[in-house]
């Protein structure tokens, strides 16, 4: 959802604001206002949003019980109170692990700091704005879990796959991250659905302020006719948007094996007449235990989308991330001053 400002600043998307309603495009009115605003300039409608998601905290449930902890956490410090638990088990899992390169580092940091009200860059996309109280609470927590705790493990500097490696294998009490990571713990690094669980994201003493979103759209290329606008718009509606098919087929997703009821996409405000109808398919069709993912569901976070130029902001905010959970004497306020003035230099050069 961050490539609006890219693609029409190739003159690549037609404006369709005309063409989309709740007959051309069902539910219309009832998508969340973040995932049509991710599409939006100057009040026009350049793509259909067909998925969002927002990141939360995914929590293995088999992890929890041996260390007794009854419910999941609710804030930054139950995080790191539920880490120490977990670790002092000794059975070789850590109770939350971290990214620290490919960029995946960053990427979770702006996702805490979103949680915790703070931002990567200002409201116009002009100023960095990492070297904050809150950049400084995401950066100390984690130090002190990593050197004080040791909840997060001594193996660090790892990447995507690094991680859900661990978490397959069982030995991961928590981590950062959207719906579909449970799919890839399961169908990629041979976990079991039965372990996971999600929550929304913490907050710092108290609920989360935002997390961070994103999700996919369908853009209309210039040019486009009348005619081939409404024939792509009736196709979006079969395959993207009506309950009982397209991406929304749960009975034939359940007679494949796949999984259903995870909340991949939350595209519909909750308590919507839409999301009602998707949650009854849902159940029906359901082959997991829909229990597991209701707080995340039932309690959602305001989300906040990607800062511009995301990769190579989150490239930069690496550092500060593996610097803190190698080194115990890592300088915090200089990390973030210098992380500060390169996220600038991004902002400036525009890449």
């Amino acid at each position: 959802m961050t490539d609006l400002g890219q693609v029409l600043d190739a003159g690549q998307a037609t404006d369709i604001t005309s063409y989309v309603s709740d007959s051309t495009v069902p539910g219309w009115s009832q998508i969340t206002d973040s995932a049509k605003k991710a599409f939006t300039e100057n009040g026009k409608v350049y793509a259909v949003p067909f998925y969002a998601y927002t990141m939360g905290l995914v929590y293995n449930k088999k992890l929890f019980q041996q260390a007794g902890i009854a419910t999941p956490p609710a804030t930054w410090q139950d995080v790191a109170a539920d880490a120490k638990k977990i670790a002092g088990l000794k059975n070789g899992a850590v109770g939350f692990q971290e990214y620290s390169s490919g960029n995946t580092g960053g990427w979770h940091f702006t996702a805490e700091l979103y949680s915790r009200g703070g931002a990567d860059v200002s409201a116009d996309g002009k100023t960095a704005t990492v070297d904050t109280p809150e950049g400084q609470a995401v950066l100390q927590q984690l130090h002190d879990m990593r050197f004080n705790d040791n909840s997060v493990g001594v193996k660090q500097l790892l990447g995507w796959p690094d991680l859900l490696t661990n978490a397959g294998a069982g030995k991961v009490g928590m981590f950062v991250g959207a719906p579909d990571t449970i799919q890839s713990i399961v169908n990629q690094f041979k976990g079991n659905y039965a372990d996971w669980a999600m929550t929304p994201m913490p907050g710092d003493n108290g609920p989360a302020k935002s997390t961070l979103g994103g999700g996919n759209g369908y853009f209309f290329k210039k040019g486009d006719t009348p005619a081939q606008i409404k024939a792509g718009l009736a196709w979006l509606k079969f395959e993207e948007l009506t309950p009982g098919q397209g991406q929304y087929n749960y009975a034939a997703q359940k007679e494949e094996g796949l999984p259903v009821g995870i909340p991949t996409s939350q595209l519909f405000t909750v308590g919507s007449a839409y999301q009602k109808q998707l949650d009854a398919l849902a159940k029906q069709n359901t082959n997991l235990n829909l229990d597991d993912y209701a707080p995340y569901v039932n309690n959602p976070v305001q989300p906040t989308i990607e800062p511009p130029n995301a990769q190579a902001i989150y490239a930069v905010m690496d550092g500060p991330m593996g610097a803190i959970l190698t080194q115990a004497n890592a300088n915090i306020p200089q990390l973030l001053k210098d992380a500060n003035a390169k996220v600038q230099q991004v902002l400036s050069s525009g890449s």
